[in-house]
């Protein structure tokens, strides 16, 4: 498509622009010019060496060709604006560095998120866990407490319990707490 019919879908097929022949591929948009109220052309200095290498010019040739026969020619206030688009590439490229950097950041903030749930699921386990031998060992030692308290009763009311029956008592009240 051409820059007129390009400019004229664009809502500029009014106006006055002026246009460089041969450049359409380097034309980037079009600028306001307030003193004047005029649109200009605005093109890349460097899009326009690159037409004209795609001419048949060689690189160094184009850009003397265009810094000298273009880019200075002044044809009054309608003049196309040429434009050192570095600035803009520099910007590109920081925002896509910008943008990758913000996706490693998220896919480190979701690895620590998953190391994280990891984590509480292993913590939730363990509490699970430890509630159920916390259970059993109030299991365990309610019955040792009521065979203690059967063997007191049996010395408190003349019964016979050697220290031998107490020290086995008690070593398998400590052998069920201890190995759970």
């Amino acid at each position: 498509m051409t820059l007129v019919k390009r400019l004229e879908l664009a809502g500029y097929g009014d106006s006055e622009i002026l246009i460089a022949d041969g450049l359409d591929d380097a034309c980037i948009g079009v600028a306001y010019r307030m003193d004047s109220g005029q649109h200009l052309a605005v093109y890349s200095m460097d899009k326009v060496v690159q037409c004209l290498t795609e001419s048949g010019m060689e690189p160094d040739e184009a850009r003397e060709y265009a810094e000298f026969n273009t880019f200075s020619a002044w044809v009054g206030e309608r003049s196309p604006i040429w434009v050192d688009v570095l600035f803009t590439e520099v910007l590109v490229a920081a925002r896509d560095a910008d943008r990758a950097d913000l996706e490693e950041v998220l896919e480190l903030r979701l690895v620590e998120r998953d190391l994280l749930i990891e984590e509480r699921d292993s913590l939730v386990s363990e509490v699970e866990r430890l509630r159920v031998d916390n259970s059993l060992v109030n299991v365990v030692l309610a019955h040792d407490c009521h065979v203690m308290r059967d063997a007191l009763a049996d010395i408190a009311g003349g019964g016979h319990v050697t220290p031998d029956r107490v020290v086995s008592i008690a070593r398998a009240a400590l052998g069920r707490v201890g190995g759970r």
